[in-house]
């Protein structure tokens, strides 16, 4: 039982960290004008080469890793944890490929922008209307994620206040404090 406990204390580690993908992202937070969001946008766009190739490595390494653990290992608990941190590794991989197949959240509206006849006092309205737009949505995206988090750990750590199997009592708290842990990150 204490290495089943170990197993699953390590993998919520690893779910944090997968789960600060999130941080990740790229945010634009320069002068909403079109020179500035066009360097910006450069200087990106080997971040986002450099990210996506770090994901692919290392997501392949924990699920190839995931996998020939779990073959080499003879407890249960041990093959669970390892399964998900095969599952947590290809997830990883695919971001992976996403991330320099796509680039960051703001490529579509680059690409397209850069691509039009617009003027430059166009361009430079129409990237501060969209940056305005996204900074209220990452705001509103931020705070829900919060919101989430907090509920997810309180009524997790009541559901372990009321149960009577230690067992089950021991998961349940370490769930409630993986998703406040979870809910401290994404606040700061």
């Amino acid at each position: 039982m204490k290495k089943c406990f170990l197993l699953i204390f390590s993998l919520i580690f690893s779910l944090q960290s997968f789960a600060r993908v999130q941080t990740d992202e790229v945010k634009y937070e320069n002068v909403a004008d079109w020179s500035h969001f066009e360097q910006f946008m450069k200087e990106s766009e080997h971040r986002d080469h450099d990210l996506g190739w770090s994901y692919v490595i290392s997501g392949v390494l924990v699920g190839v890793g995931g996998v020939l653990g779990s073959q080499a290992s003879q407890d249960t608990g041990s093959k669970l944890a390892l399964g998900l941190a095969t599952t947590l590794g290809i997830g990883a991989a695919g971001y992976g490929v996403l991330r320099l197949t796509t680039g960051n959240d703001y490529t579509n509206f680059y690409e397209t922008l850069r691509q039009t006849s617009l003027t430059p006092s166009q361009r430079d309205e129409l990237v501060r209307l969209y940056i305005e737009k996204e900074r209220a949505k990452e705001k509103a995206v931020q705070t829900t994620r919060l919101v989430s988090l907090l509920v997810a750990s309180g009524l997790n750590f009541y559901a372990a206040s009321q149960e009577k199997d230690r067992n089950t009592k021991s998961f349940l708290q370490i769930f409630a404090g993986a998703n406040l842990a979870f809910a401290l990150a994404y606040s700061f």
